[in-house]
């Protein structure tokens, strides 16, 4: 056996060798459990941000609508009018 081989299988056979892989294996746990609580964290707020975005522009959308609906009810009206009491272009 080459002498290096059998340095390392004594200084693995040392309990501060042991100690300090299990140190690194705690962090990479520890490390793991952090990132998926945070993954957790910002897909929720994702989900929150999209909500809130649709009802937005639903809100917008229904607005827009009733604007347009409330400006061709009151064109409507004044064409129903006599013509010399009303002036459609004067709503332009």
């Amino acid at each position: 056996m080459p002498r290096g081989y059998v340095e390392w299988l004594r200084g693995s056979q040392q309990p501060a060798t042991w100690l300090g892989l299990f140190t690194i294996f705690a962090c990479w746990i520890g490390m793991t459990f952090v990132l998926s609580v945070e993954r957790d964290k910002a897909r929720e707020a994702a989900i929150l941000q999209s909500n809130n975005l649709a009802r937005l522009f639903e809100d917008s959308t229904v607005q827009t609508f009733e604007r347009a609906d409330r400006t061709l009810l009151l064109l409507r009206k004044s064409l129903q009018e006599p013509r010399g009491q009303s002036e459609p272009l004067r709503l332009a």
